[in-house]
């Protein structure tokens, strides 16, 4: 802004020469007003720009190691064909987000178990990890569901988790529309409705397999 009203000046000695009262004091009016606005707007944006919370402050690249090793051994779990082990890992928050987290039911894992079966899961990616609070975080991973075969396409899907600290441990919750759990990063806020085709692709994917059809 300095440097801005820097190169104004020159002109505005120009004007001045020819200037009345009057003049004066409205180009000086004008010029007041147009350097507030400037100032106001830098101000409001410099206040969108979130700030972190105490828990995520307090979080240590331990935190993040952790949180990954505990998506890796669920992983590691289907990769190995323990489906029933990975369901295990798995948790749900009826009440949504804030309530208390309760093991999957049985019939959720046997659902669980069934849909993985249908597929030979290959590799996943962490896009990112994202912390918020004690109760409310974020891990989103690209998933290869199946490798293709005979130049087909690989079949990939998103899977979301929310990583909850409890019990000196990270808990995973599967994360989808049906669950409750609200995304806490600026994109899925800004774009709701995008983030949760993301997050309800696993779902989709189930919907449509072998699995789903032969229990209709």
């Amino acid at each position: 802004m300095r440097r801005a009203v820097q190169a104004c000046l020159p002109a505005l000695c120009f004007l001045l020469k020819d200037m009345n009262m009057k003049q004066f004091l409205a180009l000086t009016l004008l010029t007041v007003g147009m350097l507030f606005t400037a100032c106001t707007g830098c101000k409001s944006e410099k206040q969108q720009v979130p700030q972190p919370t105490e828990f995520e402050q307090s979080m240590t690249k331990k935190d993040t190691a952790d949180v990954q090793q505990t998506i890796a051994q669920f992983f590691g779990f289907l990769k190995n064909k323990k489906y029933y082990d990975a369901a295990q890992m798995l948790y749900s928050r009826p009440a949504g987000a804030g309530s208390e987290m309760e093991l999957l039911s049985n019939k959720e894992m046997d659902d669980y178990v069934s849909f993985w079966k249908n597929f030979d899961f290959d590799a996943y990616s962490i896009e990112y990890v994202k912390f918020y609070a004690a109760d409310k975080n974020e891990v989103a991973c690209n998933v290869v569901l199946m490798k293709g075969r005979n130049g087909a396409p690989d079949a990939t899907t998103m899977m979301y988790f929310t990583p909850v600290y409890q019990d000196s441990k990270w808990h995973l919750i599967l994360t989808d529309s049906r669950h409750g759990e609200t995304t806490i990063t600026q994109e899925g806020q800004k774009n709701p409705e995008k983030i949760y085709e993301r997050r309800d692709s696993l779902k989709d994917v189930y919907e449509n397999s072998d699995a789903a059809k032969n229990k209709k």
